[in-house]
């Protein structure tokens, strides 16, 4: 998928203590730069709650590589960014 990379070594932990001269690089999947494009799947909404239909496979929330594609930012997009969450469902599901 990608990493972290001090010199030749991958850094695979968090907090690595960076020294002054060290090369750092970072590598990334080609597909995290275009991440799926999700309809919107409203199944009822009033003054107080929506219901949607999430696929399978959707990220409800942003992760470490943004929130393109997410649930909440297609809520946010749709309703504003005070609308909250009241179950989030994992990816796969």
């Amino acid at each position: 998928m990608g990493g972290v990379y001090r010199g030749a070594e991958r850094c695979r932990i968090a907090g690595r203590k960076v020294w002054e001269g060290d090369w750092l690089t970072a590598t990334w999947h080609p597909d995290v730069l275009r991440p799926p494009k999700w309809q919107l799947s409203v199944i009822h909404e009033d003054e107080h709650i929506v219901v949607v239909d999430k696929p399978a496979g959707q990220q409800v929330q942003g992760t470490e590589l943004g929130d393109e594609g997410s649930l909440v930012r297609a809520l946010a997009k749709r309703y504003g960014t005070e609308i909250r969450l009241m179950h989030r469902i994992d990816a796969p599901t």
